[in-house]
């Protein structure tokens, strides 16, 4: 006999209700954190400073205000886009609502239709946020959405001068399911794909995996919380079928207009 049917005899004379039971047994237990999953699209917005006598580490997850074609490009023109990274905002905010509502009942008094005044008003204001990255990265470590992760081969030369690693996750807007077009109810998901992708994501947000993480012991001493100084990129794609690709931090480096506030513009297709 359980605590609580105990419980419920001693009090109201009478035994739990099986259907009760099954309701509320499971919430008695509850676990103590959330899904890891969870707790890393947190993190990803994380911004603090790792080590106290090094003023580095910026976001786990950072824009680049730039559309930047992929990391060789990133290379090509390091010193230019190393200024364009960007602390992600991770929710719009009320100057952002309210430009495009103001611009949404502009369009709709010229005679136009709500929904397509909707969209001309965010074609001007809306900007990229956290969140709407954060949405796609989740559907890809579920298995859904089809991505590519390219490893770094020591080819580049101009990456390799900067001491960046290449290694770069290319998100596509393939869906698993449309594998199979033939069938009444496709699968939603691939476990191999988001096995793929979660590793991916334990390695680099986790190790040392740059060599500005190898120089301080006091980065590497807890290496199950994410590393600021390590983490993402997140490079607009100009391709019609890509997302967008996830490049390696170089470094921990912040810009002085890192926090300003910027972001990058949004595009409809997200």
């Amino acid at each position: 006999m359980s605590l609580m049917n105990q419980l419920f005899r001693q009090v109201i004379k009478q035994d739990l209700p099986e259907d009760v039971y099954d309701i509320l047994w499971p919430l008695l237990f509850v676990a103590r954190f959330p899904d890891k999953r969870l707790r890393e699209d947190i993190q990803m917005l994380w911004y603090q400073d790792e080590c106290d006598e090094v003023y580095e580490g910026g976001a786990v997850l950072e824009a680049c205000l730039t559309r930047v074609e992929d990391v060789e490009a990133y290379g090509d023109h390091y010193d230019l886009y190393q200024h364009e990274r960007r602390r992600f905002k991770p929710l719009r905010d009320r100057e952002e609502k309210n430009n495009i509502q103001a611009s949404t009942e502009e369009w709709i008094m010229g005679g136009y239709d709500p929904i397509i005044s909707l969209r001309y008003a965010e074609e001007q204001w809306r900007k990229l946020l956290a969140i709407e990255v954060i949405n796609i990265i989740r559907r890809m470590r579920d298995g859904i959405l089809y991505f590519t992760i390219d490893e770094d081969d020591g080819s580049w030369s101009d990456c390799q001068s900067y001491g960046m690693d290449c290694t770069t996750c290319t998100i596509y807007k393939t869906k698993y399911k449309e594998n199979y077009t033939d069938t009444p109810k496709p699968p939603v998901f691939c476990e191999s794909w988001a096995q793929i992708a979660n590793d991916f994501f334990d390695k680099y947000m986790y190790k040392e995996s740059t060599p500005y993480m190898a120089q301080h012991e006091c980065i590497k001493k807890n290496s199950n919380n994410p590393n600021n100084s390590c983490g993402f990129i997140w490079l607009q794609s100009y391709e019609s079928d890509v997302y967008g690709k996830l490049m390696l931090k170089p470094n921990g480096w912040m810009n002085d207009s890192f926090m300003n506030g910027e972001q990058p513009e949004y595009h409809l297709d997200y």
